[in-house]
């Protein structure tokens, strides 16, 4: 299946039968509204939207629509079963002006398509109208009118509604540091879903598309601050990114107050979970602390050493991971904390070969762990650690960033990796036919190697996307504002390659279920999975 058909069939399906508003509020006020639109004359065939949004839900009872010639050769028409709502299209008849102009209700009994009267037009359901328009003689622009009659709440208002041309989004993606491979995976998958989204729209008739402006974060999180000021002075609003929570945290306060709305697809510190105009497509870290403490127990381990990346992402992290630990009556023996970009990985693995060595000493090394948490500076310090023996005799756990990275499965490092059954749990991605088309894509895009599985955060990016056009889709605005709104009501109907991409109250992805992977035989492997609902780790994918 196409992520076309995918996304019109079952991936994005907005409340087209909200309910109307409780009986205590009506009467409903009985207002009119008249939307201009204008269809170019052109010397071909084209479609062109006409658009109705609500700012709450409405009854509509008058639809009624004029559409003047300009020249003799001009027709319109709706053709049959065009009109949608949201994403659904309706069931009605054709129309055709002839040699006339347009002089038409839309709804029942009005010689018209007889759209069902009267007609709830929900709030993130825009009422579209696809106008065929027909001609051999290019001409002036036709200025129509669109007459709408409606019942609602005090406060809710219907009018004209219809984005035209590109829409910026902003991206801020980091190509060197750290944790470069990660946020490659994340470029590829962005860029791939908003291609998939543009087509998506040119399938639906819309007349606008989603277009990235990317900066470039070098590895200093403070930077991610500077390109948010950049893209604000460009005025873009809309903000992709950036990936880390440490950076993400630099731009917090510029956000609020400048009332941008960024959607992070990767960031998971717990610190960031606030509402606020930042959403998150990932589960805070507090879930995946409880995940990885029930794998080490479900391993038999109950004292860890944790070695942390000192930032917003790693000490949120670290202190997660503790707690969850010591609530299951396990102990962790030593934190150690290290800094990005000042890596002295020998003297880490000497600190951790200590520590570890007094623990396997008073409790058997069968029952210690070394976890780390950080991205891609875990083979460097997984190098240093094959140094010393008694690191090599007890198991390793890393966190989710470091998950299906390559060069912790190759050589030397990756035969240590296995033996000491490194292991680490994600985000569990139920399998789809949307998912599995865009994992092969991804795989072919990032060179993988065969058995190799996209880092976890590409599927997070993919969806971020794909939310975000909903919004824009469902509120026909591109205003920060109006996204901020839409957000949770889209990501609760978006049915993307993670799922089920419903938001918590604090706008980051509701808690999920973990996959659990382990190194067996070079490759990364999911073994099983952490069952939320049941706290507690069980065997299979």
């Amino acid at each position: 299946m196409s992520y076309v058909a995918w996304f019109a069939a079952v991936a994005i399906l907005l409340a087209a039968y909200a309910a109307l508003p409780a009986a205590e509020s009506q009467p409903f006020e009985i207002r009119s509204a008249s939307v201009p639109f204008a269809l170019e004359d052109l010397n071909h065939t084209s479609f062109q939207n006409v658009a109705v949004s609500c700012t709450g839900d409405a009854l509509v009872y008058g639809l009624d629509m004029y559409v003047p010639r300009n020249d003799s050769p001009d027709r319109y028409a709706i053709l049959e079963d065009s009109i949608r709502l949201g994403h659904q299209t309706l069931e009605h008849a054709p129309y055709s002006s002839g040699d006339a102009p347009v002089r038409v209700g839309l709804l029942e009994g009005f010689g018209g398509p007889g759209l069902p009267a009267p007609l709830l037009v929900p709030q993130y359901a825009p009422l579209v109208v696809p106008v065929q328009v027909l001609d051999s003689l290019p001409g002036r622009t036709a200025v129509g009118i669109l007459d709408v009659t409606y019942t609602a709440n005090p406060g809710v208002e219907c009018g004209g509604a219809l984005l035209q041309g590109p829409q910026k989004v902003g991206l801020i993606v980091l190509t060197s540091g750290s944790a470069s491979a990660s946020n490659s995976h994340v470029d590829v998958a962005v860029h791939m879903a908003v291609r998939d989204y543009n087509q998506y729209l040119e399938a639906l008739g819309e007349a606008w598309s989603l277009e990235l402006v990317v900066k470039i974060d070098e590895g200093d999180p403070a930077m991610s601050l500077v390109r948010a000021q950049e893209l604000a002075a460009e005025g873009v609003y809309v903000v992709l990114g950036p990936s880390g929570s440490s950076a993400l945290s630099t731009m917090e306060e510029f956000i609020r107050s400048s009332g941008m709305v960024a959607i992070s697809c990767c960031s998971t510190a717990p610190s960031l979970a606030v509402p606020d105009h930042i959403f998150r497509m990932f589960p805070d870290d507090t879930n995946q602390a409880k995940a990885l403490a029930a794998l080490m127990e479900h391993d038999g381990v109950d004292s860890v050493v944790i070695l942390y990346r000192d930032d917003t992402y790693g000490s949120g992290l670290n202190e997660a991971l503790a707690a969850a630990v010591e609530s299951r009556g396990g102990m962790v023996a030593e934190q150690v904390p290290f800094v990005r970009g000042d890596l002295d990985a020998e003297s880490l693995a000497q600190r951790a070969a200590d520590a570890v060595r007094d623990l396997a000493d008073a409790r058997g090394a069968e029952r210690v762990a070394v976890a780390v948490v950080a991205s891609s500076e875990v083979a460097e310090i997984m190098s240093h650690a094959m140094s010393h023996e008694v690191l090599g005799s007890v198991q390793w756990y890393v966190s989710e960033a470091a998950v299906n990275l390559r060069s912790v499965t190759e050589g030397d490092l990756g035969e240590f990796s296995e033996n000491t059954g490194l292991s680490g749990v994600t985000v569990l991605v139920p399998p789809s036919p949307l998912n599995e088309e865009v994992t092969q894509r991804l795989a072919a895009e990032l060179d993988l190697l065969p058995g190799e599985s996209p880092l976890i955060f590409s599927y997070s990016a993919y969806d971020s996307v794909i939310v975000l056009g909903n919004a824009m889709l469902a509120t026909q605005s591109a205003e920060p504002s109006d996204i901020v709104e839409a957000l949770p009501h889209a990501s609760a109907r978006t049915f993307g390659t993670l799922s089920d991409d419903t938001l918590n109250p604090n706008g980051d992805l509701a808690v999920a279920d973990y996959g659990v992977w382990r190194i067996i035989d070079g490759h990364w492997v999911q073994t099983g999975s952490y069952q939320h609902h049941s706290d507690r780790v069980v065997a299979g994918q």
